[in-house]
């Protein structure tokens, strides 16, 4: 069951964070748009006012979203690797230097992994 749980909730966020990938308007529909009639002169600022923002706010709760579980996850996951050394080191103390070794390694690599949903998560909103 737990498995179940698992993918639903993987698909649920996978759906969540597909605002951010999706594309922006042709270019060359925005011109055609943009595109003043024949003789009148066009400026910046009409070019501006015209144009419109197509980042929503799901957007930035799909990086909020991305972020939170990444952190979530790697702090859950922190917790079962320091207390599963916590407990090894209980049964066999003299495993200690071993086991610390193998901790740490262990948390580089989840704290890794929350680095790299940092990184994209500001490459997302810079996207923006």
């Amino acid at each position: 069951m737990k498995k179940m749980h698992a993918i639903i909730l993987f698909f649920a966020i996978s759906f969540a964070t597909i605002g951010v990938w999706a594309q922006a308007a042709p270019a060359a529909q925005d011109q055609v748009e943009n595109a003043a009639p024949a003789g009148v002169p066009t400026t910046d600022s009409n070019m501006a006012a015209k144009k419109e923002t197509n980042s929503g706010s799901a957007d930035f709760y799909a990086i909020g979203l991305i972020m939170a579980l990444a952190v979530l996850g790697g702090a859950i996951a922190q917790g079962w690797v320091g207390s599963s050394a916590m407990a090894g080191v209980a049964r066999n103390p003299g495993a200690k230097s071993a086991v610390q070794t193998l901790m740490i390694l262990t948390l580089v690599l989840i704290e890794s992994l929350v680095i790299y949903a940092l990184v994209v998560s500001l490459l997302l909103y810079a996207k923006l």
